[in-house]
Formats: C-alpha cells, structure tokens, sequence
C-alpha cells in the first residue's frame, strides 16, 4: 500500500486500498483498519488534525509486524 506523508505530530503516513487504511505513527508502529471509505479517507487527510479526525471514528487498528532485515 502506497503511503502519504502528512503533517501530523502523532502520525507520520497514511495509506488508502480498497476499504482498508494504514497509518504510521510516530511513536508505535503501523496499523491498519477496515471498512474505511475512500471518502472517510479524504476527510481524515482534509481535516485540521488527522490524529483527532481518526480518534473521533473511535475504530481500533490492528498493528502490523514490523519488517527485519
């Protein structure tokens, strides 16, 4: 999934495929969420606070593994 910086102080990237969303926060890993319209997407990436925007969905992501190498 292809991720979009943005200007956050507690998310770093967000991504958007089919119904699903990652984001990447800067202290805590990545998650991802489902059932996440393109439209609720945009507004997350429109609004004033991204972190506010996505805490008012009050959804819960699952943390991804991070990768090693």
């Amino acid at each position: 999934m292809i991720h979009i910086p943005v200007e956050s102080s507690n998310i770093v990237s967000v991504g958007h495929e089919g119904d699903s969303m990652q984001v990447t926060f800067r202290h805590g890993g990545t998650y991802e969420y489902s059932d996440v319209a393109k439209d609720q997407f945009d507004r997350m990436l429109a609004a004033e606070s991204a972190g506010k925007f996505l805490n008012s969905w009050g959804i819960k992501g699952v943390k991804l593994q991070e990768e090693t190498s």
